[in-house]
C-alpha cells in the first residue's frame, strides 16, 4: 500500500513532537587494525574500535553526538544528507562551515533530524572519512512508511587501502612525484569487515525485506544484485521513489538505494548476493579489479544454493532517469542557468589538479560561513570569499539549473550539500560525429523527476540538475571521491546570506576552536575587511605546457586535437663489456604510468626496431610487450609503425584495429587519420617468418588478408632459461608488474638475455 506524499507529511508534522534526545558519546582516535587481510595499518575509528555502529534515529528525534578529538589533527562530523536547515553550522564541512575540532577538544553536535531515509556520518575534514571515520545513519519513519515491509536489512559497503590517505594524497598532488601515482586496486568492506567474509543475510519466505545500501567508499563503485529475486527501488539518498522494478543498483561513491525484496513462499533453496567493487578508470586485473564479494541469503540452513546468474543485455539496472520521486514534484521552472566544465590541468605549482570552469578549490583562511555572516552587505560580492572558494552566490528562493559538463576520461560522483536536487537530462559532451568515444544518448525524465543528493556523472557525459535555493547558507558542491577533492574539485554556493545573517547565529564555542587555531572568525577569505587579501596565498595558474598530461577542456568540452608529449629517453638492458655492471630500463616505469594514465590517455605512438639475442635469435620481446600493453588498456588507439615508418595501424584493440587502409601503406599519418575510406579490421594475425621476423596478416571483414612483411615485431610467447631435455618452454607475456625498473637479476628471462642496439622507443603518447 502506497500513501501520497501530502498524508505522509502531515504525518511526519505531527509526531514529530514525539522525538527524543538520542546521545552519542564518540572518542575519535587511532586505531591499528587489519580490516582486508593485508595486514594491520593505522586507521581513525571511535572509542577504540573500528567499524563504527551505526547511528539509529526516528523522525523527530534530536541526535546528540558529543565528540572528543584524540587525533593529532582537527577533526568534524558530517550528517552526509540531512539539509541542516536552520543549522548550516553544523553541516561539519572543515573550514567551509566552521573550523575543525583541535586535538584534545570536545564539541557537541545537536540538531532535530527531520528526514527519514538513509545517510551515513563521516568525518569532513582531512578526508578523515578514508581512514575510517564513517559510518550508516538510518532515520526511520515516525508512524507508518509510505511502503509496507516486514524488516530492515542494511548493507553498507567501503574501499578499504593499505596506505592511509595522506600517503595516498602526498603521491598524487606532491609535485616531487611522478604523476600520475599508481593504481590501487584496494579491497572491499561489508558492514565494515573484510567483504570475503560477509555474514549471511537470513530470509523467511513471504515476509518482505527493506534492504538499505550505502556506498561510503571514497574512490570505488559497488554493483549489488541479487539474482533469483525481484528488486524494487523505493528510496534514493533519502528520498522515497515511485517503485521501480531492478535487477541490479550501481552506486557511486556516497549515493544509497532501498530496495524492497520479498523472499520466495518456501525454504527449498538458498541464494546468494552479488556484490562487485570496481572503478571503470582503473585497468583488469582479475581478482584485484574489479573485486567481487558474494554473500549468502539463507532461507533454510543446509538448503542447496542456486547459482548466481550473469549480467546480461537484459539485465535492468537502476537509472536515475527512469525514477520518479514519490512526492510527485514536477521538474522545476528554471529561473537562473549555469554550466560547469570539469577540467583537469597541470598548474604553477607544479600539481596537477581538477577544477570548474578552471578554477580550482583551496580551503579559505576563515570558515566561508563565517565570511557571509559577518560582511554585511558585501557578502552578497562573490569576490570576499577569496578566488578558490569558487562562490557562487544565490538569490533566496531563486530555481537554479546546473549543467555540468565532464569532457574528461574520468567519472565523477558529485555530492551538494544541504539540498537534493531534481535530475532532469544526462547527454553526451562530444558531438555525435565523434568516433574515439562511444556517444551516450540523449536521456531526459518525463515530467517527475527524481531527486538525490549526489550524482553519478559519468566519462565524457553532461547532467542537467535543478534545486531550490530555500535553504540559506553556505552549501559545499564537490566530488565524492576523496582524491579528486582533495585535487580541488569543489565550490561553494552562498545561499541567501542576507536572510542567513537574520536568522542564525554561531555558538560561541565554534568560535573558540578558531581562536585556539589562530584562525580569524570574521571578514573575507583572508579574515581582513573589504577586498584585501593579505596573507592569502596566491591562486595557482594554469601552466601552459604540460607534460605527461594531457591539456585542458575548453570550450563545450572538446579536448583539442594533435597534442604530443615526447618521451625521449631510451635505454635497454644490457651488461657493459666485463658483464658487470647492469644498466636499469626506464622502460617498464614508462609503461607503468601510461597504465595509470590510461582512462586520459588517447594513444601512444610507438616505432620499433629488430630486437634479438644470441642465444635465441627468433625470440622477439617487443610483441609480447605490446600485446600485454593492448590488452591491459584495450581503450587506447595504439599507432605503430615499423623501422622505416613505412606502416601504421591505429588500434583500439589487438582483436578490433579500425582505420587501416590497407592499399595505402606510405602514407601521411594525419592524412591517414582523416581518411574516410579506411576500412574497419576484425582481427591481427601473427605469423613467423624464420630468423625471428614476423609478418603481420591483417583479417578484414570478409575474411580476406593483406600482408605487411616490414611489420616483424610481434611474438605471442616468450622463452624463458628453463629448459627440457635441451629445449626451451614457452611462457606467456612479461607481465608489467615486473617491468618497473628492472636490473638483469630479476628479468625473467634469466642472464642468457643480451639486447643489442635499440631494442624498444616509446616515442611520444598523443592525444
Amino acid at each position: 500500500m502506497w500513501i501520497s506524499a501530502p498524508v505522509f507529511l502531515s504525518l511526519i508534522q505531527a509526531l514529530a513532537v514525539l522525538g527524543k534526545r538520542v546521545v552519542f558519546n564518540w572518542d575519535v582516535g587511532y586505531v591499528d587494525i587489519d580490516r582486508d587481510g593485508y595486514g594491520s595499518r593505522r586507521a581513525i575509528g571511535v572509542n577504540g574500535a573500528l567499524p563504527i555502529p551505526p547511528v539509529t534515529l526516528t523522525v523527530g528525534d534530536t541526535l546528540v553526538l558529543k565528540v572528543h578529538n584524540s587525533l593529532n589533527l582537527t577533526a568534524s562530523i558530517h550528517a552526509h544528507g540531512l539539509f541542516q536547515n536552520g543549522t548550516n553550522y553544523m553541516d561539519g564541512a572543515g573550514m567551509v562551515t566552521q573550523c575543525g575540532i583541535p586535538p584534545g577538544d570536545r564539541f557537541t553536535y545537536e540538531y532535530v533530524v527531520e528526514q527519514a531515509g538513509t545517510f551515513w556520518l563521516h568525518g569532513h575534514d582531512h578526508h578523515q572519512n578514508v581512514d575510517g571515520l564513517r559510518t550508516p545513519l538510518v532515520v526511520y519513519d515516525r508512524g507508518k512508511p509510505p511502503v509496507k515491509y516486514d524488516e530492515d536489512i542494511l548493507l553498507s559497503f567501503e574501499d578499504w587501502y593499505t596506505e592511509t590517505f595522506t600517503e595516498r594524497t602526498r603521491a598524487t598532488i606532491d609535485p616531487s612525484m611522478p604523476f600520475p601515482p599508481p593504481n590501487r586496486t584496494g579491497f572491499g568492506l561489508i558492514n565494515g569487515i573484510n567483504g570475503n567474509l560477509t555474514k549471511p543475510i537470513h530470509f523467511q519466505p513471504g515476509r518482505t525485506y527493506r534492504l538499505r545500501l550505502i556506498n561510503m567508499s571514497s574512490t570505488r563503485w559497488f554493483q549489488f544484485s541479487l539474482p533469483g529475486h525481484v528488486m524494487h527501488v523505493i528510496e534514493v539518498d533519502g528520498q522515497y521513489t515511485e517503485p521501480l522494478e531492478v535487477d541490479g543498483v550501481d552506486m557511486s561513491p556516497a549515493q544509497r538505494y532501498s530496495v524492497l525484496v520479498t523472499a520466495h513462499a518456501t525454504k527449498s533453496f538458498n541464494y546468494r548476493f552479488n556484490a562487485t567493487m570496481y572503478a571503470s578508470f582503473i585497468p583488469i586485473e582479475p581478482g584485484l579489479s574489479p573485486r567481487v564479494f558474494i554473500g549468502d541469503v539463507v532461507y533454510q540452513e543446509g538448503a542447496p544454493f542456486i547459482q548466481a546468474g550473469s549480467y546480461d543485455d537484459s539485465f535492468r539496472w537502476a537509472n536515475d532517469i527512469d525514477l520518479h520521486a514519490l512526492d510527485q514534484e514536477p521538474a522545476l521552472p528554471v529561473e537562473r542557468s549555469m554550466e560547469l566544465v570539469i577540467g583537469i590541468s597541470l598548474y604553477s605549482t607544479g600539481q596537477h589538479l581538477i577544477n570548474f570552469n578552471n578554477i580550482t578549490y583551496a580551503s579559505p583562511m576563515t570558515p566561508t560561513l563565517y565570511t557571509a555572516l559577518s560582511m554585511g552587505t558585501m557578502a552578497l560580492d562573490e569576490r570576499v570569499y577569496g578566488p578558490q572558494a569558487h562562490a557562487i552566490v544565490l538569490k533566496h528562493n531563486e530555481v537554479i539549473e546546473l549543467v555540468i559538463r565532464n569532457s574528461e576520461d574520468v567519472p565523477h560522483s558529485l555530492h551538494l550539500h544541504g539540498h537534493v536536487f531534481q535530475i532532469t537530462e544526462y547527454g553526451p559532451t562530444k558531438p555525435s560525429t565523434s568516433t574515439d568515444v562511444t556517444v551516450l544518448p540523449v536521456l531526459k525524465n518525463s515530467g517527475v523527476p527524481v531527486k538525490r543528493d549526489t550524482v553519478d556523472i559519468l566519462p565524457s557525459q553532461y547532467v542537467k540538475l535543478r534545486f531550490r535555493a530555500d535553504n540559506p547558507g553556505v552549501w559545499i558542491l564537490h566530488c565524492h571521491m576523496d582524491i579528486h577533492f582533495v585535487m580541488g574539485m569543489a565550490l561553494t554556493f552562498i545561499e541567501a546570506p542576507d536572510v542567513l545573517q537574520k536568522t542564525q547565529k554561531v555558538p560561541s564555542d565554534m568560535f573558540a576552536f578558531c581562536a585556539k587555531q589562530g584562525i580569524k572568525t570574521a571578514g573575507n577569505a583572508a579574515g581582513n575587511q573589504g577586498l584585501n587579501f593579505t596573507g592569502l596565498p596566491p591562486m595557482p595558474t594554469i601552466a601552459r605546457k604540460l607534460k605527461f598530461f594531457f591539456p585542458v577542456s575548453h570550450g563545450h568540452g572538446l579536448r583539442p586535437h594533435g597534442v604530443r608529449i615526447v618521451q625521449s629517453e631510451q635505454r635497454q638492458l644490457e651488461y657493459d663489456a666485463a658483464e658487470t655492471a647492469k644498466v636499469e630500463t626506464n622502460l617498464g616505469a614508462f609503461i607503468e604510468q601510461i597504465k595509470q594514465m590510461a582512462p586520459m590517455v588517447r594513444g601512444i605512438e610507438v616505432m620499433c626496431a629488430e630486437t634479438y639475442n644470441d642465444k635465441h635469435p627468433e625470440t622477439e620481446y617487443f610483441g609480447a610487450l605490446l600485446v600485454r600493453l593492448v590488452k591491459l588498456t584495450p581503450h587506447i588507439m595504439y599507432r605503430i609503425r615499423d623501422e622505416a615508418g613505412s606502416v601504421e595501424l591505429l588500434a583500439d584493440d589487438i582483436s578490433d584495429l579500425v582505420h587501416i587502409d590497407v592499399e595505402s601503406r606510405s602514407i601521411d599519418p594525419i592524412a591517414q587519420l582523416a581518411r574516410r575510406s579506411a576500412m574497419t579490421l576484425q582481427s591481427l594475425a601473427i605469423q613467423t617468418n624464420g630468423g625471428g621476423d614476423a609478418i603481420g596478416l591483417i583479417e578484414d571483414a570478409d575474411g580476406n588478408y593483406a600482408e605487411y612483411p616490414r611489420l616483424r615485431v610481434f611474438k605471442l610467447k616468450q622463452y624463458s632459461r628453463d629448459y627440457s631435455d635441451g629445449k626451451p618452454v614457452f611462457h606467456g607475456a612479461v607481465p608489467f608488474s615486473s617491468l618497473r625498473h628492472l636490473t638483469m637479476d630479476d628479468y625473467p628471462f634469466g642472464d642468457d638475455v643480451v639486447f643489442r642496439g635499440n631494442a624498444l622507443m616509446l616515442s611520444s603518447i598523443w592525444t
